[in-house]
């Protein structure tokens, strides 16, 4: 799955000319990445412990979703040092907040 999802995501990078799509279109090349990014992420996490995925599951959207967010924003002109710095605090905060909130306390 990773491998087709990976080819898609370069041809429609290097196919696409964003300024003959409509909008709708324009989405689908990022939601194509973050379907990469959370599919390699999730590969590389459930492996050691695979009894952790549902914990792990929302950390790993954050995580696939932080590049994505500067990517989209790199896109559109509008990526500075203050932008990268604020996406980072958010996602770090919200990172750790749902983590923090969503931990299972396994019981002997």
């Amino acid at each position: 799955m990773i491998p087709v999802v990976f080819l898609t995501c370069v041809l429609l990078f290097t196919v696409l000319n964003p300024a003959r799509l409509p909008s709708a279109i324009l989405i689908l090349p990022f939601a194509l990445f973050f379907w990469l990014l959370y599919l390699i992420i999730i590969e590389l996490v459930s492996r050691p412990r695979p009894y952790a995925f549902a914990v792990r599951r929302t950390q790993v959207v954050f995580i696939a979703a932080f590049p994505v967010v500067l990517l989209v924003l790199e896109s559109l002109g509008q990526l500075s040092v203050w932008d990268a710095l604020m996406v980072m605090i958010i996602f770090g905060g919200a990172y750790f907040y749902i983590g923090g909130s969503s931990t299972i306390t396994l019981h002997d």
